[in-house]
């Protein structure tokens, strides 16, 4: 029997395109985080805007929030597609929360969920204090040091 020796070829043609495949879903999941870091980043920096204002209407600082909210950009997000942003104000804590979609590079693959889309919720809360009470609270914490 004569020897064929292309078992090389073979084992290339099995192991390259999971090679491969794996080098790209690690790059997505690269790209997915950084976007995800970049919502959450998004979320506490308008939570920090809207603690800054100091409106006394509900509406004006409805309407600042929200063309605050349009100002953001979306060019900043790789792949990522933001679908909503919403923030509320009740008893002195400002919360936002975002929720954002990303394309899955190879739906085939998608084994947790059956959607072409990994989704990502983010939520922050952020407790408002008057200037008075900040310096309360600070005095509070020294004296239990």
């Amino acid at each position: 029997m004569k020897e064929i020796k292309a078992y090389l070829t073979v084992e290339a043609s099995i192991v390259l395109p999971l090679v491969i495949s794996t080098i790209v879903m690690t790059v997505f999941a690269f790209i997915y985080q950084y976007d995800r870091c970049l919502m959450e980043q998004n979320a506490a920096m308008l939570a920090l805007y809207a603690d800054s204002l100091r409106t006394q209407e509900a509406d004006e600082w409805r309407y600042l929030v929200s063309s605050r909210i349009s100002e953001q950009n979306e060019n900043a997000f790789l792949f990522w597609k933001q679908k909503k942003m919403e923030i509320s104000l009740r008893n002195n804590v400002v919360e936002v929360a975002g929720e954002g979609e990303f394309p899955v590079p190879l739906p085939e693959w998608n084994l947790i969920e059956n959607d072409s889309e990994w989704v990502a919720k983010e939520s922050f809360k952020l407790t408002r204090l008057e200037p008075a009470a900040f310096v309360r609270f600070c005095h509070i914490k020294e004296r239990s040091e």
